[in-house]
């Protein structure tokens, strides 16, 4: 792995690569920039924590962790394959000048994808409203619905724009949607209702404000730089779309066993435990776990684009080399950061956890330190998949995502049924650390000294005492 920073071309005016090289100081800029961006968002996450615990009761706010749980789901399997491949394929695009075929290309697979996903939805919920004990759900799920299909509309908006290079763009509309779903949310409850429908209508109509700005800066900001390009014909918007589905395949084939291990905690604690016991843990995934994920999905926000540009089509192996010599870097760096974050959570996580929930749900500080293990470890392990994506290789990623998510559903139902609350926190941190392990196998192939020491360290544990 060498030291030496690589070469990275700059953006110009609208996020175009120019022809010098791409200075730190740059990167600092975009860095700040997201940074500022995702700060606002993790202070309107934990205000809104404080609003929402002090408006709902346990229950209740246990209720919306679960119909929360379904919008991701369909996000997951929707948009968020889509998401990927944007990512991935602006810079071929780009380099290729066909960007038009590259927008159209995304609302075709959104469409195709994400439309689907939410039509099923809805087709369930025509058929099993008629259910009395399903009848109540019925305005919830159409919440959820809407909630979809904003929040993927915007999702990929905002894989545009960040591919692009906007970072201003990307972080602001993301700490925007934060604080103004919470005053969404407020107004609502406090019209219709404290209740999960009030809570998810607020948050409908808080995304549409930001989705219609999003689309108002995609229209005027990166629509106009495919405006010299030929309309495209029919045959190179086929092999775009082809190509970007063939890439975002796999993440569908396990996004929803991927959402298992996401949602299948609170799911089992509701089955096994209350919906109480589901408002705490979501009060625990809220402090302890997503600090973390948001500070991965701020380095991947800012680094990723820029050695996707970097690698180009991954034809020059010099430049993947290098490119895979950062992920690592900044996955070590995500590990340490992890451990120090959880002990002083250890040290000061009780009276900190005080300040930013209500007084019912404090109950369950002591395994905040758990929670914030649980999230830096699988940050750690979502950094990694990078050097997948760097290549190409998003196949490589179904035996990790499938394996560590079935493992997930199975510790989840075992600790709830077993101890509940604490045994579904211990079972994050089970699967994240196989995950996050897994990963680290994957990416060095052998090839890394470390994990050469860990798998001849491992053999001769095995190898028996003479």
């Amino acid at each position: 792995m060498t030291n030496q920073a690589p070469a990275i071309t700059p953006v110009g005016k609208f996020g175009i690569p120019g022809r010098a090289v791409y200075g730190s100081r740059h990167l600092w800029v975009e860095g700040a920039t997201l940074g500022s961006g995702q700060i606002a968002t993790v202070i309107g996450a934990i205000v809104g924590t404080r609003f929402l615990t002090g408006l709902l009761a346990p229950a209740v706010y246990g209720d919306l962790a679960l119909a929360l749980t379904v919008a991701a789901l369909l996000s997951l399997v929707g948009s968020g394959p889509i998401g990927n491949a944007v990512g991935r394929f602006y810079a071929v695009a780009h380099e290729r000048g066909t960007l038009r075929c590259f927008f159209r290309a995304a609302a075709v697979l959104y469409g195709q994808y994400h439309l689907g996903a939410c039509l099923l939805a809805l087709v369930a919920l025509v058929i099993f409203r008629g259910q009395e004990a399903l009848a109540a759900w019925t305005s919830v799920g159409l919440a959820v619905i809407a909630l979809s299909l904003v929040n993927g509309a915007g999702g990929l908006l905002d894989a545009m724009q960040n591919a692009a290079r906007q970072r201003l763009v990307v972080a602001w509309h993301q700490a925007a949607g934060q604080w103004l779903r919470l005053v969404g949310a407020i107004v609502c409850i406090r019209w219709a209702g404290a209740t999960v429908t009030s809570a998810l209508f607020g948050y409908v109509g808080a995304s549409l404000l930001v989705l219609g700005s999003q689309f108002l800066f995609f229209h005027l900001r990166l629509r106009s730089l495919a405006a010299a390009e030929p309309n495209p014909r029919k045959a190179p918007m086929r092999l775009m779309t082809m190509e970007m589905r063939s890439y975002a395949n796999p993440f569908v084939a396990f996004a929803a066993i991927a959402w298992l291990q996401q949602a299948s905690d609170r799911w089992c604690l509701a089955l096994f435990g209350s919906r109480m016991d589901v408002g705490l843990y979501q009060t625990l995934n809220q402090v302890g776990y997503s600090p973390l994920m948001q500070l991965s999905g701020l380095i991947s926000l800012v680094v990723a684009p820029i050695l996707f540009f970097q690698v180009g089509d991954g034809t020059d192996v010099g430049r993947v080399h290098r490119a895979r010599g950062r992920v690592r870097q900044l996955s070590w760096l995500m590990f340490v950061g992890t451990l120090f974050f959880a002990g002083l959570l250890w040290l000061f996580g009780k009276p900190l956890f005080a300040l930013v929930v209500a007084p019912e749900y404090r109950s369950a500080a002591c395994y905040l330190p758990l929670a914030a293990l649980a999230g830096g470890l699988f940050a750690t392990g979502q950094m990694l998949t990078t050097d997948a994506l760097l290549q190409m290789n998003s196949k490589a990623l179904i035996a990790p995502k499938i394996g560590s998510a079935s493992l997930a559903v199975a510790l989840n139902y075992a600790g709830a049924r077993a101890f509940g609350l604490p045994g579904v926190v211990w079972a994050g941190v089970a699967t994240s650390s196989v995950y996050a392990f897994w990963m680290f196998l994957l990416v060095g192939r052998g090839n890394s000294p470390a994990v050469k020491w860990l798998l001849l360290t491992c053999l001769a544990v095995r190898q028996p005492v003479s």
